[in-house]
């Protein structure tokens, strides 16, 4: 394809060569200036069906071990898929066994959270992990798990690819997660991942061993005896007391620890007087869990008038070290009559202590405040007892503004910095805002402009300036809303705010 062509807005820059399903291009996004990789499709109509079916699923994933997918469609050059540009090496360039099991940690994540959604990475050697220049792993070009591309096939190839960069294997890595496939590997954790294997065979339907194969992770032996994390100053708590003593993990779809499940919102509405239903207006300064497993986040549910359900408001994720007591500062705000739960990311639990009379509500595939509310997909059975989860509470208190906001003529004399990204928000009349994420010396922000001026300007609280953008994005319940996905430099879950845009503000919602 000649330079310069223009492919259903994304201009031709340079041949890259050839991919397994068609022609790749260097290209530039003509409606951000943002440079991607551009795959230009070729072959037979039902693997290019199956492609793009692929990379609408790789595109909900928001992970970041995935490799971003901007567009995916046809035109009149055929069908094509748009990605994130990648620079770096892979791990056939990692020559460092411990640098080489960091980048298959992160590999891991991503074939996890992969799983959950239904798809497979097909062959998995160290030319198709990719590393960036920061060093964090990507995995692309994922397919529809089915007999030709298998998740079981998958957590094989990593088992060997670990087994050939690492040194060492885990024997039976079908009845493992990827994340436990490459912990493994490691000598502290393999003997963990043998008591997974050997009591895998016999975990399905039995509660008994799905809680031994949680209490197996973990290495220190008090964790079941420390004491629940201190109540946040001058706040009340709801929900669990998190009290000492055995906790037995909930997953989205019921399934054993040390094996995927997709993402879900479980919300505590029934639990004596500690029910997680707001009695007063405030805000949330504390959030505290016991048993959790894996990548988590506090939410805050509103009901609406016609029954269903919607997220108002999110914490960002945390990921405790084990499945002992930890605590988490937060500034959520909420309302009398909220209800507050756990979003639970792929692979991840939450612990329960069996209790009566407990009652939750559970949505497979999280609420999210980007998305129409909801109607509860299942009523978790009464056995599943008391969330452990625990939410402090500053009664009457106000959310406090970020600190270093700006308006006005202030916002419009301020510095300027290096523009990252930016969307465009249609308003009433015609008029349209820009809103850019700016990285300055000193940290991140978000600038509102119209008409080449700055009308306001956020900074993001928790965004460490050397980190990288995942995403701005919008356009979902309402075109004035938009989602910031930015990954700090230390790795770990993405940074996740949205802002909601009005004719001469702009304003954090989460």
């Amino acid at each position: 394809m000649q330079a310069g062509t223009v492919i259903a807005g994304f201009r031709i820059d340079e041949e890259l060569g050839r991919g397994p399903h068609g022609a790749l291009h260097v290209a530039t996004q003509l409606s951000l200036g943002r440079r991607v990789t551009l795959e230009l499709l070729d072959g037979d109509a039902d693997v290019a069906a199956g492609v793009l079916r692929a990379a609408q699923l790789q595109a909900a994933l928001h992970h970041p071990n995935v490799v971003a997918v901007y567009d995916a469609g046809t035109s009149e050059h055929g069908p094509f898929v748009a990605r994130r540009l990648v620079q770096g090496r892979t791990l056939a360039g990692v020559r460092n066994r411990r640098a080489a099991r960091v980048v298959l940690e992160q590999a891991a994540e991503a074939l996890d959270a992969a799983h959950a959604a239904g798809l497979a990475h097909g062959p998995l050697t160290p030319a198709s992990v990719l590393v960036d220049a920061s060093g964090r792993a990507l995995l692309d070009r994922f397919a529809v798990a089915g007999p030709q591309c298998s998740i079981a096939a998958d957590r094989r190839a990593l088992a060997a690819l670990a087994r050939d960069c690492v040194g060492t294997a885990v024997p039976a890595p079908e009845g493992l997660s990827a994340r436990d496939i490459v912990a493994g590997t490691s000598v502290r954790e393999r003997h963990r991942v043998r008591v997974l294997v050997a009591l895998g065979a016999v975990a399905a339907g039995s509660v008994g061993v799905t809680s031994t194969l949680v209490l197996a992770g973990d290495t220190a032996s008090d964790i079941t005896l420390r004491p629940a994390p201190r109540v946040a100053h001058a706040t009340s708590p709801l929900g669990s007391t998190l009290s000492a003593g055995a906790a037995e993990p909930v997953y989205c779809a019921g399934r054993p620890a040390g094996l995927s499940s997709p993402a879900c919102t479980i919300v505590q509405t029934r639990l004596g007087r500690r029910a997680l239903i707001v009695a007063a207006d405030g805000v949330i300064r504390r959030w505290a869990v016991r048993g959790a497993r894996g990548t988590l986040a506090l939410q805050v549910v509103r009901r609406r008038a016609d029954g269903s359900y919607a997220e108002v408001r999110r914490s960002q994720y945390e990921r405790p070290p084990d499945s002992g007591p930890h605590a988490f500062p937060a500034a959520v705000p909420v309302r009398r009559g909220d209800r507050v739960g756990i979003e639970l990311t792929p692979g991840s639990g939450i612990g329960v202590r069996r209790a009566r009379p407990a009652a939750a509500l559970r949505w497979i595939g999280p609420l999210e405040i980007i998305r129409a509310p909801r109607a509860p997909s299942q009523i978790l059975r009464t056995g599943a007892g008391e969330l452990l989860l625990r939410i402090d509470v500053a009664r009457g208190a106000r959310p406090r503004p970020p600190a270093g906001a700006l308006t006005g003529a202030r916002a419009a004399s301020a510095a300027g910095g290096r523009e990252l990204d930016a969307a465009y928000v249609e308003l009433d009349g015609g008029a349209v805002n820009r809103v850019a994420v700016v990285r300055l010396p000193a940290g991140l922000v978000v600038d509102l402009q119209r008409g080449g001026r700055r009308l306001a300007r956020v900074p993001v609280p928790d965004a460490d300036p050397r980190g990288e953008l995942v995403d701005l994005e919008g356009g979902f319940v309402s075109d004035r809303l938009l989602r910031l996905r930015w990954l700090n430099s230390g790795g770990g879950a993405p940074i996740i705010h949205d802002y909601a845009v009005s004719a001469t503000g702009l304003r954090m919602i989460n």
